[in-house]
Formats: C-alpha cells, sequence, structure tokens
C-alpha cells in the first residue's frame, strides 16, 4: 500500500485517470463488498480500476450503478431472475454508450427502452417487454466490448447486441503500441501503460509521464500507427465481434459512433468546449476526423450494410441551432434522443415493423 501511495503521488496518469472530487452521496464501503476487486480499489471514488480481464470503471455520478460499474438497476448475474420474459437487448461501448453527461431517464438505452416497451404494434408481434440492459464503460474499445460480451452478457442469452463505437478505437488506436496494433488488432485504454510500469517497477519512460499540463515537463502524446491500420483494426474487431453474436443466433446491430466534428457547425456551447479541451491529445483530437471519414469511405459507402448505423453521417446534418454535445465526445439529451431512436427504427425494422 505505501508502495502504491509513494508511486500515485509521482505518476500523473494515476491521478488524472483514476481520481475526482466528485463529492457525491454513494455508499462506496457497501460498494466495495461486493468483490476482492472492488475491495482493492475501495480508495478510489472514480475511473478505472483493475480486474483480472482489463478493467471496470467506477463513474456513480448518477448514483446507479451496479456491482460491476455498469449503468444498470440490478446485477448483471440478477437478470434472468428479475426479467425472465422480457426480450434482452444489450448495449456495448464506452463513455458515449455510458451516456456519462446524462441522468438516467435520459440516457439513449432507456429512452430506448421506452420507445421500444411503448409501441403498441410490437407488443401485439411479441407478446413481451423489452429490457435494455447498458454493458458499456468509460474507455472501452471494441475488444473491450467483446470480453465484455463473453464474461457478463452472453449467459444471458440476449436476442440483441447493441455495439455503440468507434471513438475510442481511433483514439487509442492512435496511442497504443504499434507491434500489438500491427500485429494483433488490439487496442487498449492508456492508462494499461501506467499500471504496468508501477506493478514492474519500471523506469522506462512512458507517454503518460508528461500528461500533466501543469508541470513544466509536459508533453502531447505523440500519435504512433497507420491511420489505415487503425481503421482496419476496429472493422477487424467489429467483424470479430459481429460473428460471435450472431453465431449464438442473436441480432447484432453496429454503429460508428458521433462526435462532435460528426456536425455540420456547432453551437456556442459547443465551441467553447473545444477551446478546453485536453491539450495532451492535440494531435489525436486533430486525426479523428480523417479516421472517421476514411472508415466511413472503406467500409461504409462501397456497400450497404443492414446491421450498420452511420451516426457520423446522421449527425452531419445537425447544424449549430441544438447543442448535441457537452464536450467533443460526449452527447447531452437532444442526442441521446437522436441515437436511442435510430436504434429503435433498425429494432422495429428486425421485426418488419415499420
Amino acid at each position: 500500500m505505501f508502495f502504491l501511495k509513494k508511486e500515485k503521488k509521482k505518476h500523473a496518469a494515476i491521478k488524472r485517470f483514476m481520481e475526482a472530487t466528485m463529492k457525491i452521496d454513494f455508499d462506496f464501503e457497501k460498494f466495495s463488498k461486493h468483490n476482492i476487486f472492488n475491495k482493492l480499489s475501495l480508495n478510489s471514488e472514480y475511473g478505472f480500476y483493475y480486474f483480472p480481464y482489463g478493467y471496470l470503471f467506477r463513474h456513480p455520478r448518477w448514483g446507479k450503478i451496479n456491482e460491476l460499474g455498469f449503468r444498470q438497476d440490478c446485477g448483471s448475474h440478477e437478470v434472468k431472475s428479475k426479467y425472465p420474459d422480457h426480450i434482452i437487448v444489450t448495449v456495448f461501448g464506452a463513455s458515449n454508450a455510458f451516456s456519462i453527461l446524462v441522468k438516467d431517464s435520459d440516457s439513449f438505452s432507456q429512452k430506448l427502452e421506452k420507445k421500444l416497451n411503448d409501441d403498441e404494434n410490437l407488443k401485439k408481434k411479441l407478446n413481451k417487454k423489452f429490457k435494455v440492459l447498458n454493458f458499456s464503460q468509460p474507455a472501452n474499445t471494441m475488444l473491450n466490448q467483446i470480453i465484455n460480451y463473453n464474461l457478463y452478457a452472453y449467459p444471458l442469452n440476449p436476442e440483441i447486441i447493441i455495439s455503440h463505437g468507434g471513438v475510442c478505437d481511433f483514439h487509442y488506436g492512435q496511442i497504443s503500441d504499434s507491434f500489438l496494433l500491427n500485429n494483433y488488432d488490439i487496442t487498449y485504454v492508456e492508462i494499461a501503460e501506467a499500471w504496468g510500469k508501477i506493478i514492474h517497477d519500471s523506469k522506462i519512460e512512458i507517454a503518460q509521464d508528461y500528461v500533466d499540463e501543469n508541470n513544466e515537463n509536459f508533453k502531447p502524446v505523440k500519435v504512433k500507427n497507420n491511420p489505415k491500420k487503425i481503421i482496419d483494426s476496429f472493422h477487424n474487431r467489429s467483424q470479430q465481434f459481429k460473428k460471435m453474436v450472431e453465431s449464438n443466433g442473436s441480432i447484432f446491430i453496429n454503429s460508428l459512433e458521433p462526435f462532435l466534428y460528426s456536425k455540420k457547425s456547432y453551437s456556442n456551447e459547443e465551441k467553447e468546449k473545444i477551446k478546453i479541451y485536453f491539450k495532451y491529445y492535440h494531435d489525436v483530437y486533430n486525426n479523428m476526423k480523417k479516421l472517421f471519414d476514411d472508415y466511413e469511405k472503406k467500409y461504409l459507402n462501397t456497400s450497404k450494410i443492414d446491421y450498420n448505423i452511420n451516426f457520423h453521417k446522421i449527425f452531419n446534418n445537425f447544424d449549430s441551432t441544438v447543442t448535441h454535445f457537452g464536450d467533443i465526445i460526449h452527447t447531452l439529451e437532444a442526442g441521446e434522443e437522436i441515437i436511442s431512436n435510430e436504434y429503435y427504427k433498425k429494432i422495429l425494422k428486425k421485426y418488419s415493423i415499420e
């Protein structure tokens, strides 16, 4: 514990990605009792915490996360007993799918559930209600989505799987280890390198040693990887996820999620958010729109892909009259409504109801 505290003091990445000052009313003591890894991370009220299969994320700002940090109203292991006769829809993605800036009822997952359960034609045809479960975690790449599907959703035998992604793979794909990306399509959240340095008591320099913008040694992170490989890797993992889901008899709905630069023009509030974003990611975010456009051109515009929703294209229809984003990445209620409606229409089509 002394060693960890000592390292946390001098490693800016740990402080930035695992600590917060939300000052919320959340029972961290009770939360820690669910499993050993919650207990080991009791001192962290926010952010990434170690788990044997990647990481989990604790963001209780809105008060409702389950024992694994997912934004669900019950334990993932309790779903079968609590919703035995429901059609299960599972959502996977990163912080945009977690809906990190809005309250529960304004998240696209809960909006989608309400739209499905209020649809009279669906009720008549299926004679069942829907339960939408959000298995998203901030900073999840497509590989994290696959891991979470295998660990938590597969036992529930969900009928529909939604993968809402793109931003994290295109972000972390630029700065992940080149050997792992180029040879194994492995894109990972950057905090993993800081953990590795601490665990192995390494003196090797990593980019996150210089993440603190208030420190005189600050350096923006450098882009390491080829754009073509970044988008190909995301596509390869998306196809892997699709094949896994469909081999289990489930419906797969994939999307290229939106981000602020998807829009035609920005509101004054959105323009202000651009000005204050992390300088550390200056080059990374300068490249994002090109990565989105290249992916769209190569994989979404060449043929009709029935399972995919191109939110990057959809949001290009929106201008400065409405504030859809609370920062460069994350949607506010207005954006969440658009996203929920597109998934709703896609599901209706899958059940031949339009």
